[in-house]
């Protein structure tokens, strides 16, 4: 492959069992410097959150680390690749980030050329990358045939700015819109007697909206429920999980959120999902403003919760919108078939 960085940046590649502790560290170095470029004013995350995320990844996953570093020995740029090991077998996504200063210089386009490579030897046949808004990216992608697919907003809510009256009027009205329904609250690792259908239940999230992305649906199990819980509790996360419950006892809908041990001022928001069985009586409000409530009671170091979303998942974003959340950075998905991006960089 012909795509080299300038003569100073060497590359070199490292996996999770492999990761020395300066690669965490020019990794974390790395990551800082791009994550105050896409949010200037969020606090930087802590080495210890790096070097968890590194040490352990998803088992269901296989990642694969490349880092640029200049005849000074800094780190320039970095790349991951992410293979999923269980779901989409066709399809790996390749992150890359190059600090400004070494930009246009090569960095970017020979770490992407390590990850298409590997994705290639992984047998994946397509590939996907990610830019965000203010940080060059698409001049990179779109001439080695990579093409958007699906816009995200990653959006804060200030818990300071939350109405506190709105939350409480949703919770109020949900007797009447879900008459004989509950919610069921649980810390940490799932509960052995719901343990079948919670995973079950988030089989709803297949139906997320995801645009034009070549993604196939996802199966999830018991087992790869419990490794990934296991996982997630190795890299310092703390699982809130607030269930819907139906009259009949049926798990209907469900919201989870992430503490990190890390960042104590920051929830992270993740998957909020109802049932189709179970929509329109106002499932998806009273879980987000009981969840809410909860974390305003018990976790008052806690100032704001992040998540993100699809731009076209105009329900899930109406319910964010009214809470206040707001977009703080744009993410694209982008992506391309694995042998037209070699062949674009054999050629260029």
């Amino acid at each position: 492959m012909t795509v080299r960085p300038a003569s100073d940046i060497a590359i070199t590649s490292f996996e999770a069992a492999s990761a020395t502790d300066a690669d965490i560290r020019d990794t974390h170095a790395v990551e800082i410097v791009i994550a105050a470029e896409q949010v200037p004013d969020e606090p930087p995350a802590p080495l210890e959150e790096t070097a968890s995320r590194i040490r352990r990844p998803n088992p269901s996953e296989r990642v694969v680390h490349w880092l640029g570093r200049d005849a000074g020995g800094r780190a320039v740029g970095h790349a991951r690749l992410e293979a999923d090991l269980v779901n989409n077998p066709r399809l790996a996504w390749c992150h890359v980030m190059v600090v400004p200063d070494a930009r246009r210089r090569g960095v970017g386009s020979a770490l992407l050329a390590e990850g298409v490579r590997t994705a290639a030897a992984l047998g994946r046949t397509t590939v996907g990358a990610d830019t965000h808004q203010g940080v060059p990216g698409p001049e990179l992608l779109a001439p080695l045939g990579f093409t958007p697919r699906l816009v995200g907003h990653r959006n804060r809510l200030l818990l300071a700015d939350l109405d506190r009256s709105l939350v409480e009027r949703w919770i109020d009205a949900a007797p009447d819109r879900a008459p004989g329904y509950t919610l069921r609250f649980w810390e940490g690792a799932t509960p052995d007697d719901v343990l079948e259908p919670f995973t079950a239940l988030l089989h709803v999230m297949n139906s997320a909206p995801i645009d034009d992305l070549d993604f196939e649906d996802e199966t999830f199990t018991p087992e790869g429920l419990r490794e990934r819980e296991a996982a997630r509790a190795d890299r310092g996360l703390e699982p809130w999980t607030l269930c819907a419950v139906a009259p009949d006892g049926t798990l209907a809908g469900y919201t989870q959120l992430f503490l990190t041990r890390w960042r104590p001022w920051v929830a992270l928001q993740n998957d909020t999902g109802v049932d189709p069985a179970h929509r329109n009586r106002g499932l998806g409000r009273w879980l987000k403003a009981d969840m809410l409530l909860r974390l305003l009671r018990d976790r008052p170091e806690v100032d704001r919760i992040e998540t993100w979303n699809a731009g076209s998942n105009d329900s899930m974003l109406h319910i964010n919108h009214a809470l206040g959340f707001r977009a703080i950075d744009v993410e694209t998905s982008w992506q391309a078939d694995t042998d037209l991006v070699l062949k674009s960089m054999e050629e260029r």
